[in-house]
């Protein structure tokens, strides 16, 4: 439960603050804590701890780590400073109890809501473990239950799978009686499948009170795990099974987490009971108890050099602003108060063409934020993969086919809208629940085609540029809701904007080349900027794209020197290629490392090299990871020379590399590879199915654990550990010889194709 703040506790812990305390443990005390009316959990570090080099290794890989995890499940990580005095971590608050308090106070938890948990904890681990983490601590006390469902929480002690251990001879980190024997045994064994053991020890004490190994000094429960002595005779007889073969002393005997997902699957809908609802209802109270206090005022003066930004909310007034206007800075003091204020002027004019804009409070309230967001590249990291958790389609989605009101040049998706840039200009949206239109609107009269950007996605806004100015958007109005003035007067030429850690990247053209920028994703306000000097060219003469990839908190970008990264928060320089390494070309981000198409002018032109992303982007052209198989040509051809076969794009790195081939004789084939295998397992091939004349394939993309492409009026889907084909008949298809635009999440594949055509149909 909330808690007073004590005596000597600071105001605030970075840009946060301090409401209420909600808990202490071992490394710290946890805070309510608030920054412009977003609510958090504050950890702050004990500084006794903080002193420790090792541990702040281990917190700031904390930070990172847990930023790379996005699912409605897991808490999402909004901030942190490893580097402060006080080291800090910030969370998404979620109000409710522990799974410990929920128990102590009401006792065990019915069958259905065990199941309920297993579920929606199984799938939160997923999320977890497909961005190369393992939790290392799954317990009672770091499941939170929300009115929504159970939330998991506190990465304090995750670590990326392949990264050597920081756990030192003698020190132990993790839950006694929620331990793997693996991990009891030193932790250097410690993959996923001990994740599935600690979830099974907290469905036990969930259905029982009590963990699997009982209660008993530290030594006694070590050796129950180690020996595999649990005591299951108190578990239901529906769920005792399940935990029995999840509490496996051998790892590789436990079931995976597809597994526990469906033998805990179909208690969807169990509702928590009274106890704990009342424990979720009084935490909501004191909330808002707390909330409806008046805040202390807030007034940081504006550091030199901030972009000017303007809250919008009278989608009129914004239609009537022409391309050319400038802000103006309004700035009047009265009493204590210091406000700022932006005005419209016309370009060479003396007086503002429209009266101030209302206050931002007066704004438009934005709706629920998008749960999950793509475009056509993916996600930030911009590897052609899409989410694939049913929990983040609309519920009420049913099959259907739509069209939108022109030609769609560039398209993004959420879990509530589907919205496309038209050739004339416009932005339109379409529902994602049922394809009915949802909004049109123009630009900014004036603005030119070529000045007009693609959209993106990113909490509850569409963002994109028009002209000098990044507009965003009310998903579910259209209505303009800030505008920030940028550095160029056009789009990066190929890029597309990336929403992430709620920050806008972006590439910018004017007349000194290509500069990136970063916005605020919740006012628009300017965040750093970076010159990139002019843009590479493609062995076509086409401009590459300076914004590449997102991931870890680095931005990956391109400038006239080559690759480097930067930080996604400050925009300092991370690090930097000092090889002469080509420049990065449709890059992606997977595995700790960024992969970059080799220039059309290079020995290995159609392949990919690599660099080491969190190790000084040293060059790794070891590419005998994205090579074809010897059944297609000999062992270590280059790429251009491939006898059999050459690879036409890849397109995932996950545990897989998935590449489409077009042989000599113009038949194409899937291939499908595990990288960095040291076992004999055979590569999987299929056939690409025969398409008529004139029929188009789209570049397969890569949607959970499935290979998934449209070819003619079908829609193909391949999984990595079924040979079967599926195929789905699609219920309209557009005209033309492009093939349609493929974006997907939540297990549902939307296709756009160039005549307007719409259809949204689940993976078969």
């Amino acid at each position: 439960m909330l808690r007073e703040l004590r005596v000597g506790t600071p105001a605030g812990v970075g840009p946060y603050r301090l409401l209420a305390l909600l808990g202490a443990g071992g490394m710290g005390e946890v805070y309510l804590g608030t920054r412009d009316g977003e609510l958090a959990a504050v950890k702050t570090v004990r500084r006794e701890l903080a002193v420790d080099g090792e541990f702040r290794v281990r917190f700031r890989r904390e930070v990172a780590a847990a930023r790379a995890v996005r699912h409605p499940r897991v808490a999402q990580v909004l901030g942190g400073d490893a580097e402060a005095a006080q080291p800090w971590l910030a969370t998404e608050y979620v109000p409710g109890p522990t799974l410990q308090e929920a128990v102590a106070r009401g006792g065990p938890l019915p069958v259905p809501v065990v199941r309920r948990l297993g579920v929606d904890l199984a799938r939160a681990l997923a999320a977890v473990h497909g961005a190369g983490l393992v939790h290392r601590d799954v317990k009672p006390g770091n499941v939170l239950l929300a009115a929504e469902g159970p939330r998991l929480i506190d990465f304090g002690i995750a670590r990326a799978t392949d990264a050597s251990t920081l756990t030192a001879t003698g020190k132990m980190i993790g839950s006694p009686g929620f331990m793997s024997p693996e991990h009891v045994a030193g932790g250097r064994q410690v993959r996923a499948a001990s994740d599935v053991f600690c979830l099974g020890a907290v469905l036990c004490f969930a259905a029982t009170g009590t963990g699997p190994f009982g209660e008993a000094p530290l030594a006694v429960l070590l050796y129950r795990i180690a020996e595999g002595e649990a005591d299951l005779s108190a578990v239901p007889d529906e769920l005792r099974a399940t935990l029995t073969a999840a509490l496996h002393p051998d790892p590789a005997r436990r079931p995976g987490l597809a597994e526990l997902v469906a033998a805990f699957d179909g208690a969807q809908g169990a509702e928590w009971p009274p106890p704990v609802g009342e424990l979720i209802a009084g935490q909501e109270a004191e909330v808002r108890r707390l909330t409806a206090r008046p805040p202390m005022p807030s007034l940081p003066p504006a550091a030199p050099g901030t972009a000017v930004t303007t809250r919008l909310g009278d989608a009129a007034r914004a239609g009537r602003r022409r391309r050319g206007w400038r802000a103006g800075l309004l700035l009047a003091g009265v009493g204590l108060a210091v406000g700022l204020t932006a005005l419209w002027w016309p370009r060479g004019g003396d007086e503002p063409n429209d009266p101030p804009p209302p206050d931002p409070g007066t704004a438009a309230e934005l709706p629920p934020a998008e749960r999950v967001t793509v475009d056509a590249l993916g996600g930030p990291d911009r590897g052609r993969t899409f989410p694939a958790h049913a929990l983040d389609r609309p519920e009420e989605w049913r099959e259907w086919a739509g069209a939108f009101a022109g030609a769609p040049e560039h398209c993004a998706l959420g879990s509530s809208l589907l919205v496309c840039r038209l050739a004339d200009g416009t932005l339109q949206a379409l529902a994602v629940a049922d394809g009915s239109p949802l909004w049109q609107v123009a630009p900014a009269d004036g603005t030119a085609p070529d000045a007009l950007g693609p959209p993106a996605l990113g909490g509850s806004l569409v963002l994109s540029v028009e002209g000098d100015r990044l507009v965003a958007r009310n998903t579910a109005t259209g209505e303009p809701y800030w505008a920030s003035e940028l550095p160029g007067d056009r789009p990066e030429a190929g890029g597309h904007p990336l929403t992430a850690d709620g920050t806008v990247f972006l590439g910018v053209t004017g007349d000194e080349g290509v500069t990136i920028v970063a916005h605020a994703l919740a006012d628009g306000a300017e965040l750093w900027r970076r010159p990139a000097g002019g843009p590479h060219q493609d062995g076509e003469g086409q401009p590459v794209p300076a914004v590449q990839a997102y991931g870890g908190g680095a931005l990956f970008a391109n400038d006239a020197d080559g690759v480097f990264s930067l930080d996604g928060a400050t925009g300092e320089e991370r690090a930097r290629n000092s090889t002469g390494a080509p420049y990065c070309a449709d890059g992606r981000l997977m595995s700790g490392y960024l992969a970059c198409r080799y220039p059309a002018d290079h020995e290995l032109a159609g392949g990919f090299h690599r660099f080491a992303a969190n190790q000084g982007l040293a060059p790794l052209f070891d590419t005998e990871d994205f090579t074809v198989d010897t059944a297609f040509a000999p062992a270590g051809a280059g790429w251009a020379d491939r006898a059999a076969g050459t690879p036409e794009t890849v397109h995932a790195f996950t545990d897989t590399t998935l590449l489409s081939l077009r042989g000599a004789a113009g038949e194409e084939e899937l291939l499908l590879r595990r990288v960095g295998s040291q076992d004999e397992e055979p590569t999987r091939y299929w056939p690409m199915p025969d398409t008529a004349d004139g029929e188009t394939v789209t570049p397969p993309v890569q949607v959970g654990s499935w290979a998934v492409f449209a070819a003619g009026d079908t829609l193909y889907a391949y999984d990595a550990d079924d040979p079967r084909e599926r195929a789905l008949p699609l219920p309209a298809t557009g005209d033309g010889d492009d093939p349609p635009r493929l974006l997907a999440m939540g297990g549902l594949v939307c296709l756009v194709w160039a005549d307007g055509t719409a259809v949204s149909v689940e993976i078969p």
